[in-house]
């Protein structure tokens, strides 16, 4: 099995991680972990390489300067040579045996691809987040997992360390993340999987850890790359229009779209009018990817103060799409 773990900046919390891994399977030199130190000024390398007689097998690759975390991961996944591959974040951790119950649920079931719960653990409150699928233990058909545009599903819930995957997968191009992405980098990813692998399965267990909430965490950070929401989505819309059921997954992809960047306007909005307005170009940009009458139906759903701020729109309700010029740019909000 491989462990693909990115980490930049994270002295404070990747010992915790890697001791995690090395009570993971009954047999540990079956455990090849591939941490990526992508540009830490901390010293994050060098715990890493203190760590390294603790493993049959670490690898530790070194970025002089930072590239993402979707670089990151796919540099890991191109040395990764397990049957099995896993993710974790440096800021999170496994519960012991976690992994070994994974993928001995892989091997029974046979599936592609297994998700599972986590805990979140915000400042030492912890609560179950739990994959939306009630189906427990059962080989199930990934497209069924795209769901309704109206119901949480399983893409809603794209969190990449929270499962493990059949190595086959990245020979077949469906492990890989979208380059130079920070943020945003798990959507079109889950996307890809539900549209593209064959099988799956949900299981149980409560061996996950997720920190919330971390300093260094970009959920927290507010610049230009959370701008990558437009460009994942954009790879998203690209994969349903080329799918051969894409007017069953419209409705989804776009409400998605719009949520997420209603997500991001209201954190920009007062703090970089200017980020915020090219947010909403990029969005007209996406839409223009989708079919009109999708995206009008969606936004006529939206609360009032939603398309408010997808619009620019105090009242709210404007509910009229205006799509992108011929040229691909963005249709300039200040002429509307």
């Amino acid at each position: 099995m491989s462990v693909v773990v990115p980490a930049r900046d994270q002295a404070e919390h990747v010992e915790a991680a890697l001791t995690s891994l090395t009570r993971q399977l009954d047999d540990p030199r079956e455990l090849e972990v591939i941490v990526v130190d992508d540009g830490s000024v901390d010293g994050t390398g060098g715990i890493v390489e203190e760590m390294s007689g603790r493993f049959a097998r670490l690898e530790l690759v070194r970025n002089d300067t930072p590239t993402g975390v979707a670089n990151a991961r796919n540099t890991g996944l191109a040395l990764a040579r397990g049957r099995h591959v896993a993710f974790l974040d440096p800021d999170d951790w496994f519960a012991r045996g976690h992994l070994q119950h994974l993928s001995d649920a892989l091997e029974h079931l046979g599936v592609d691809f297994l998700r599972c719960d986590h805990v979140r653990d915000d400042h030492g409150t912890r609560s179950v987040h739990a994959v939306p699928e009630h189906r427990r233990d059962l080989v199930l058909d990934p497209r069924d997992g795209i769901g309704a545009a109206h119901l949480t599903t399983p893409v809603d819930y794209p969190f990449v360390p929270f499962g493990l995957y059949d190595g086959r997968l990245h020979d077949e191009g469906l492990l890989g993340f979208v380059a130079g992405l920070h943020t945003a980098e798990d959507r079109a990813w889950i996307w890809r999987m539900h549209l593209h692998a064959r099988t799956w399965a949900v299981v149980g267990g409560l061996g996950a850890f997720y920190r919330r909430g971390t300093p260094t965490s970009l959920t927290r950070v507010l610049d230009r790359r959370q701008l990558d929401v437009i460009h994942a989505y954009r790879e998203i819309f690209l994969l349903v229009r080329r799918d051969p059921a894409h007017e069953r997954h419209w409705a989804k992809a776009v409400r998605q779209l719009l949520a997420m960047a209603c997500h991001h306007l209201a954190r920009l909005a007062d703090v970089d009018p200017a980020l915020a307005a090219e947010l909403r170009d990029g969005v007209d940009v996406t839409l223009a990817i989708a079919p009109p009458e999708v995206v009008s139906a969606t936004l006529r759903d939206l609360a009032p103060r939603r398309r408010a701020l997808l619009l620019g729109d105090p009242t709210g309700t404007d509910v009229s799409f205006a799509p992108a010029r011929a040229d691909g740019s963005a249709t300039s909000r200040s002429s509307r």
